[in-house]
């Protein structure tokens, strides 16, 4: 079922149309029929992906359900092609869609001049509004929609036909100026967020001439500042002429006033600043600068902050580019500096930045939050003046938040000493700490062969170090460090698709000895697949959403548990990255852009990576999520957590 969302919907789940208790149902597909039934096609195979090595999945199972309501009489066999243009439009204002479709196929083949007349009629006098937007599909791709037919349905009574209209003008990219008139008309007065959602798309589509206008009345409209697409929609059409027309783009800002209106506020003044930033060009600092200028408050000049410092995110710059110089020793000077222009002010390599960015982060009284964010800026782009201070942060009495930040901070410097403050400092740590100081020493070969001695000397407990953390130790690629890994954890490699399930067949054996209990399983869940996986509206999103999953097919689940490299989502595949100076990281990819990569590994920690500063960016088919999950727990524990993950929730 749809619920209306301002310019979109809502879909609720209506019931089941077919269901079956076999898991081996796997419908892919469904179409209407011309009697008016449903047609599904059933797949039929036990696994619901196909990515096995060998070439083995059913292929002589599949099937087609045709779901027809009662009384429903069979179809006589019939040939709409030996239909004439004119049967074929009566077929647009019949209930069955298929008619519908193939009725106009058939028209947009055919291009018949004669039917025009009948469908502007259709259009312009029928009060059955389906038969007029059929009509009015009918009739463009017959050829008969032009700018006199558009100016009349620009105002019709239905929102789908001025919608649809609107659409349609776009396709030439271009409109006349009586017709860009009356769209800067609809823009300022359409009451339809649909029809304004349209106006939106069709802008993005027009020259910046024409388009930018349209934008403009489409800012002002506070009514869509909530809706799910209309404000982004308006900056992929400001985006498009961001750096084509420029001038006229910065002149939307030009008025004090608009900086209010609330689209304007809440979603494209940061944008268009981070937009005209990450060019790293003359030009673009220079439109910074000048939306700097225009800026009427405070509070905007802080969200331009906010988008430019975004536009360097990973990276700083070595100095002040000379048009922002005037505008940042402006804002530098009116008080005390917050956080927001300090952080912007460091990725310009803005020196009183630096100074009082080292002063904050070693204040204990300055705000945590403040405190771990500048850190983190000080990590991608300070000096080696900053390696002291951040080890000094590593003090146990410092919050976790300052630590784990510090730790993350540490990874970009080489100084060979890091190591042995980590490691000196490793057993006063939480289990937190700890787990981001072996991240941070894991990084480098040389941290890396001092972590594997500390093992070796028992000052780090082997089974402290999880696989996840010894395979990014073996992406260095040291016969060293190859040597002391396969000493403590044996060889780093996939098992065989014997012992794989051999062991799945144990679980399977443990599972039928016993009931498990979903809300002991619930408290598994959130210690341990929640680090990473979303079940029942719970946990991280780093791996897929579980909750829709083939939770029930009981076979899919441990396979996917027991071997989760079997098969990787595309959007779930890790990469492996080497840095120039020698690091050696792994996660998910969850942002790319020109300028900046940022990894989020399976802790749930970020790493915003200078793509300048990557040697080699590969893909990795080896799964984030670690094997043996299971390995850890207690039969019970077993039985209770895959109770829980093959439940529909706990009260």
């Amino acid at each position: 079922m749809l619920e209306p969302k301002g310019s979109s919907f809502i879909g609720h789940f209506g019931g089941e149309l077919l269901t079956t208790d076999d898991h081996s149902f796997r419908p892919i597909d469904c179409t209407i029929g011309p009697d008016g039934s449903v047609f599904i096609a059933d797949w039929y195979d036990q696994r619901a992906t196909h990515v096995d090595p060998q070439d083995n999945w059913d292929r002589d199972t599949g099937r087609i359900y045709k779901i027809e309501s009662q009384g429903t009489k069979a179809v006589s066999k019939f040939d709409l092609s030996k239909l004439s243009s004119k049967e074929l439009t009566d077929l647009l204002a019949q209930p069955n869609d298929w008619g519908k479709r193939e009725a106009r196929c058939l028209l947009a083949e055919r291009r018949d001049a004669e039917v025009i007349p009948i469908l502007r009629r259709n259009i312009l006098d029928s009060k059955n509004d389906r038969l007029a937007l059929q009509s009015l599909w009918a009739l463009y791709v017959s050829g008969g929609f032009n700018d006199a037919l558009a100016a009349k349905l620009l105002t019709h009574p239905n929102r789908n036909i001025r919608t649809w209209t609107v659409r349609l003008l776009g396709d030439a990219r271009q409109v006349s100026p009586s017709i860009h008139k009356q769209l800067l008309a609809l823009a300022r007065t359409e009451s339809s967020p649909v029809v304004r959602n349209q106006l939106a798309c069709s802008a993005k589509r027009l020259s910046g001439q024409q388009a930018l206008p349209i934008v403009s009345e489409l800012l002002l409209r506070s009514e869509d500042v909530h809706d799910p697409q209309i404000p982004l929609l308006l900056w992929w059409a400001i985006e498009d002429k961001a750096i084509s027309h420029r001038p006229q783009v910065l002149k939307l800002f030009a008025d004090p006033a608009n900086w209010n209106a609330p689209l304007i506020h809440e979603h494209i003044i940061e944008r268009v600043a981070r937009r005209y930033a990450v060019e790293d060009k003359e030009e673009g600092f220079v439109a910074c600068a000048r939306l700097l200028e225009m800026a009427p408050g405070q509070i905007d000049a802080t969200l331009l902050l906010q988008g430019m410092e975004k536009a360097f995110e990973g990276r700083g710059l070595a100095r002040v580019p000379s048009a922002l110089e005037a505008s940042l020793t402006k804002l530098w000077n009116q008080g005390a500096p917050d956080l927001t222009l300090t952080r912007f002010a460091l990725r310009l390599g803005y020196e009183p930045a630096k100074r009082h960015a080292l002063e904050m982060v070693a204040n204990r009284n300055a705000p945590e939050s403040d405190r771990t964010g500048l850190i983190e800026i000080l990590g991608q782009t300070g000096p080696t003046e900053c390696v002291p201070i951040f080890e000094n942060l590593l003090d146990p009495v410092e919050p976790k938040s300052v630590q784990t930040a510090a730790l993350s901070a540490l990874q970009r410097f080489s100084d060979p000493q890091i190591a042995a403050k980590v490691l000196t400092l490793y057993p006063q740590m939480s289990s937190e700490s700890r787990k981001g100081a072996r991240g941070l020493l894991c990084s480098r070969p040389a941290w890396a062969l001092e972590l594997l001695k500390a093992v070796e000397a028992g000052r780090v407990a082997a089974k402290d170090v999880p696989v996840d953390q010894v395979r990014q130790i073996a992406l260095h690629r040291e016969p060293q460090l190859d040597r002391l890994v396969e000493k403590f954890w044996g060889k780093i490699q996939p098992e065989s698709e014997g012992v794989k399930r051999a062991r799945i067949g144990g679980i399977n054996s443990i599972l039928g000895q016993a009931k498990g209990e979903p809300a002991k399983g619930h408290e598994l869940f959130l210690k341990t697949c929640a680090v990473c996986h979303t079940l029942f509206g719970e946990g991280n999103k780093i791996g897929p959403e579980l909750t829709g999953a083939d939770r029930k097919n009981r076979d899919f689940l441990l396979t996917n548990i027991v071997d989760p490299s079997t098969y990787i989502r595309a959007e779930y595949v890790s990469y492996n990255v080497e840095m120039k100076d020698g690091r050696a990281l792994n996660g998910l990819m969850a942002e790319s852009t020109p300028t900046a990569v940022t990894l989020l590994d399976a802790n749930n920690k970020r790493t915003v990576l200078n793509r300048a500063e990557i040697k080699e960016l590969k893909t990795s088919s080896v799964s984030l999520m670690p094997d043996g999950l299971l390995d850890t727990l207690e039969p019970q524990q077993i039985r209770d957590l895959i109770s829980y993950l093959q439940s529909d929730g706990v009260n």
